[in-house]
């Protein structure tokens, strides 16, 4: 009986530990896009201010 709560316990846990993971990491690539738009956009303009 114990077995079986525990079981389940545990697939829940490693469940949402799972999905915390993917939004991390969602989350990580919409910033790191971001910052890589931002660098782009600052040397773009730098470049049309230089001429």
């Amino acid at each position: 009986m114990f077995y079986l709560y525990a079981n389940s316990l545990l697939k829940g846990v490693l469940k949402d530990i799972k999905r915390r993971f993917i939004q991390i990491k969602h989350d990580f690539i919409i910033l790191s896009y971001r910052f890589y738009l931002n660098l782009i956009s600052t040397a773009i303009f730098k470049v049309i201010n230089k001429k």
